[in-house]
């Protein structure tokens, strides 16, 4: 029986972009996040040990196939993007 495999990136894919992100002392572009997403080190093992980790390191990890929207859902520029566009409504 095979089991479905997932992604742990290490370290966090997020923390890697949190701590990029603070020594350019600004946001990180699309092109940042996506190329610093794709040189990380990510190890694939099965699902439920990748969600041991998240359990273990507190928090889960943003999905690298959206890295860009959910880094700007982390920084809260998404939220304000989504505000803008329901008062133009």
């Amino acid at each position: 029986m095979e089991q479905e495999m997932g992604f742990v990136f290490m370290p966090s894919l997020i923390s890697i972009l949190i701590n990029a992100q603070e020594k350019k002392g600004a946001l990180l572009t699309q092109e940042e996040v996506e190329g610093i997403r794709d040189r990380s080190v990510v190890m694939s093992m099965p699902k439920s040990v990748c969600e041991k980790m998240d359990k273990d390191r507190g928090y889960k990890d943003i999905d690298p196939e959206f890295a860009w929207l959910e880094y700007l859902h982390h920084n809260g520029v998404l939220d304000e993007i989504i505000k803008e566009i329901k008062s133009e409504d």
